[in-house]
């Protein structure tokens, strides 16, 4: 069976935040935890714009370095998927 998504509002967009075991309150947050799992080290902020959330430095390193073939995503976005904090002030001119 075949799955169609359509473009509706996320749980997260709703308000809702979804957790699990041992995940902390600050996860994905600006200057919070990690939002990788397995990670979850505090101060994350570095951005990423599809997940609409916050990763440490060393995590979105890892994240911009994986380069999947063929993705029209990331050359339509015109920069790394994870951006650092001052992204926003390096692109203005």
């Amino acid at each position: 069976m075949t799955q169609t998504f359509t473009k509706t509002q996320t749980s997260r967009q709703k308000g809702h935040e979804m957790s699990r075991p041992g995940e902390k309150p600050d996860k994905g947050k600006m200057n919070g935890s990690c939002n990788r799992f397995a990670c979850q080290a505090p101060g994350a902020t570095w951005y990423n714009h599809s997940t609409e959330r916050y990763y440490c430095e060393r995590c979105a390193l890892d994240i911009n370095n994986f380069k999947p073939p063929g993705d029209t995503f990331l050359a339509a976005l015109g920069h790394d998927l994870c951006t650092p904090p001052d992204f926003e002030r390096q692109s203005k001119p």
